[in-house]
């Protein structure tokens, strides 16, 4: 059944959609891509507490799980949009007060809450939007490509301004996370102007936790991306920042390559999925992620010990193999598309996508201290080999997906 009234008002609402999409790039590029090097330069933060600082700031994830369903009388458009007006307060207080390390972590625990309700709600409601147009796949991938736009801009306008010094971290006003609160505030007025588009999404039943065994196989490939997701978000930039002391901007630099690679990739995951199916897909993706973070701890095994010597070629090798690791992110649409091809109820998507965010950052605020220890105490290879490890979850489950059919994503 489709809910719109006609083809021009779908296209509007997809418009102003990616519009959205975009913005929120935006602020990630403006404030998360970056966490990192503001740790780094305005506190000084060691291995260790880098890894502690992922369970405050990821505790938010699992908390969904529970105060998603409690706000089920609001709708998922207009969660969203206070999700991120939630974003936008903290990013100003952490742009414009800058303070002691436990405040800023306050701060950052309210941006982290913000973004944490508005993730989920984003990909139920591209996935409703994707849903009515008759071709889930080409939709999902043109809403993944309009976000690796935004990293590009967002990452070169970083790598612009922290050169030219308009950027810094030191500053008494802190102007990327500004920059990421202007981003918010244009992503709550497009949100806006499709609330009443989108009243028809299915509400999410109150009190609700979708966790059923129909799902198992999507909860145990969350369980593993997770790991490998939290090794790729803060370690695989640690290695630069920590053992090589690069700055914002030479992190921009290795942003700005992997939105380059992504635009081109993104939608070529979808074609990947059609071509493979669901179970040679994962496969793949566990293979993927075995030999690539298992070079990933070889080089940075060398950095640590000084037997790898940064010549101007290990350095291209190192950036490309970071680009080649951040691609990894793209294999999350296999497990959400997997998800909704479970679902036989469609008010099941939302919650069971909470749960699924929750069972992610669980790990990340388990294990995150963890590995900043393992880090400190046993090289930074032994992180990125636990990672490449893990990939043994998707080689158990990919034979376990339904049958290996191409996947319908027309």
């Amino acid at each position: 059944m489709k809910h719109f009234k006609d083809e021009e008002q779908l296209k509007r609402v997809f418009r102003l959609f990616l519009a959205c999409v975009f913005c929120y790039g935006i602020v990630e590029g403006f404030s998360l891509n970056i966490f990192s090097n503001f740790f780094k330069d305005a506190y000084n933060v060691s291995d260790q507490v880098r890894g502690w600082i992922e369970t405050p700031r990821e505790s938010p994830g699992v908390f969904c799980m529970f105060y998603l369903p409690a706000l089920a009388a609001f709708a998922d458009v207009r969660l969203a949009r206070y999700a991120v007006l939630v974003d936008a307060i903290a990013l100003c207080l952490m742009g414009f007060l800058p303070t002691p390390f436990w405040t800023m972590m306050v701060f950052l625990l309210m941006f982290s809450f913000g973004s944490h309700t508005y993730y989920p709600m984003e990909a139920s409601i591209g996935l409703a939007i994707a849903g009515e147009s008759g071709n889930v796949g080409q939709t999902l991938g043109r809403i993944r490509s309009v976000a690796q736009v935004a990293y590009f801009v967002a990452a070169t306008c970083v790598f612009i301004f922290f050169r030219n010094g308009f950027f810094d971290f030191t500053a008494q006003i802190r102007r990327p996370f500004i920059f990421g609160a202007a981003g918010c505030v244009a992503g709550f007025v497009l949100l806006g102007m499709i609330e009443k588009d989108m009243a028809w999404m299915p509400p999410r039943e109150k009190g609700k936790l979708v966790v059923k065994k129909e799902f198992t196989n999507y909860y145990l490939l969350t369980f593993a991306f997770g790991i490998q997701k939290r090794i790729r978000m803060v370690f695989a930039l640690w290695m630069f920042t920590q053992l090589l002391s690069k700055k914002a901007d030479f992190t921009a630099i290795l942003l700005i390559a992997s939105a380059v690679v992504g635009i081109f990739v993104s939608p070529q995951m979808d074609k990947l999925l059609d071509r493979m199916g669901q179970k040679k897909a994962v496969m793949f993706e566990g293979a993927y992620m075995l030999v690539i973070f298992t070079v990933y701890g070889f080089v940075a095994k060398g950095f640590a010990e000084g037997s790898l010597l940064l010549t101007n070629m290990v350095l291209y090798f190192s950036i490309g193999l970071f680009v080649l690791a951040d691609l990894t992110k793209f294999f999350e649409f296999f497990h959400n598309f997997a998800m909704r091809k479970m679902a036989k109820d469609e008010a099941d998507i939302s919650p069971t996508l909470s749960v699924g965010q929750a069972i992610d950052h669980l790990m990340a605020i388990t294990l995150s201290p963890l590995f900043g220890t393992m880090w400190a105490h046993f090289g930074p290879q032994s992180v990125f080999w636990t990672c490449a490890a893990f990939s043994i979850v998707q080689f158990l489950i990919a034979p376990r997906l339904p049958a290996d059919d191409p996947a319908k994503t027309a």
